[in-house]
């Protein structure tokens, strides 16, 4: 197999991935999908402490953290949650065994940042997504919302032999 197929494959891979841990659902027309959790429902956020600061619109989780929406489901030991006025999310900073999940699609890293105003997500700490048949690794994976790019840092990437349903 040519390197070039493979790097095209591999990074058509990263895309699928990173397209559907962040986009649980099909959306209706018209709505926003660009963000670490879409706009078509409710964040369910649990964890063993809030401290939340409305003066600089922010909340911190500590411990624990689970958010949820949808199918979409992020585990965490902190997280931190800016946002505006309205209370529309800006940024989420989360760190300390993160696992984003969404169908049999995961992604783990150490920390993990959404800048919603840059529309972009960046994964460090020894990030890994994994599918049922592709392993994707790297130093830092940063993946743009607008453009559905990815950039692997010193990528390491697994692509599993499918079996057809012949069996062959």
């Amino acid at each position: 197999m040519s390197r070039a197929f493979l790097n095209k494959r591999a990074i058509f891979l990263i895309l699928i991935i990173f397209l559907l841990l962040t986009i649980n659902t099909v959306p209706a027309q018209g709505e926003n999908t660009r963000g670490f959790f879409n706009d078509s429902g409710p964040i369910e956020i649990t964890s063993d402490k809030l401290t939340a600061d409305s003066e600089n619109n922010k909340a911190v989780f500590e411990g624990n953290v689970v958010a949820k929406q949808g199918k979409t489901i992020l585990k965490a030991q902190w997280m931190e949650v800016r946002y505006t006025e309205k209370g529309e999310i800006k940024s989420i900073h989360a760190k300390g065994a993160v696992s984003v999940e969404n169908l049999s699609r995961k992604i783990t890293s150490a920390e993990v940042i959404y800048y919603k105003d840059r529309g972009m997500i960046v994964f460090t700490g020894s990030p890994e997504a994994t599918d049922r048949n592709t392993i994707i690794k790297g130093t830092k994976i940063t993946y743009y919302l607008d453009s559905g790019n990815s950039v692997v840092e010193n990528s390491y990437v697994i692509i599993k032999k499918t079996e057809d349903k012949d069996g062959t």
